[in-house]
């Protein structure tokens, strides 16, 4: 039986993962891509679950941290899977949907951060994960600036189509 304290400990973790992986889920509904924080909150919180159960069980089972490892791993790889039923081929060779796939694994890493205790890791990284998925509009211009250069140096002319997700 886990001790009280444990269990209000465990509760904590996932509060933190909960609002670390809605925030993401938040900057995605946004910017009206697929996934919003309903579905980051809880893949963040289901990984600080599995953390938390995981962490608990080596300190209380006397288990190896090789335990704490397969569980990690097999987290890593269920959301990637879970994030790949976000990514769409569109018309061509267009590609939608990495960037919320990628933001959905992010959110997993982060409640595995809470779920470990290492809450300042999960903030630190909330905030910088935040600060990349903002910099869209600044890529966006990067990106028409160096396209539209290119294709004026080989001749193709100005038009340079719509924007591209990534």
């Amino acid at each position: 039986m886990v001790p009280v304290h444990e269990v209000l400990q465990g509760l904590d973790r996932l509060a933190i993962a909960m609002v670390l992986g809605a925030l993401l889920g938040l900057n995605r509904t946004m910017r009206r891509k697929p996934a919003g924080p309903r579905t980051f909150a809880l893949v963040s919180m289901g990984a600080a679950m599995f953390t938390w159960l995981g962490t608990t069980m080596v300190s209380h089972d006397g288990d190896s941290a090789a335990s704490l490892s397969r569980i990690t791993q097999g987290l890593v790889t269920g959301v990637g899977f879970l994030g790949a039923g976000l990514i769409l081929r569109g018309q061509g060779r267009q590609v939608r949907g990495l960037t919320s796939a990628a933001a959905l694994w992010f959110a997993a890493s982060l409640g595995g951060a809470a779920g470990a205790g290492q809450w300042a890791v999960g903030v630190v990284g909330a905030v910088m994960g935040l600060g990349v998925l903002s910099a869209l509009p600044v890529e966006q211009r990067f990106t028409r600036r160096y396209v539209l250069r290119r294709r004026r140096q080989q001749g193709d002319g100005p038009d340079i189509g719509p924007p591209v997700e990534h």
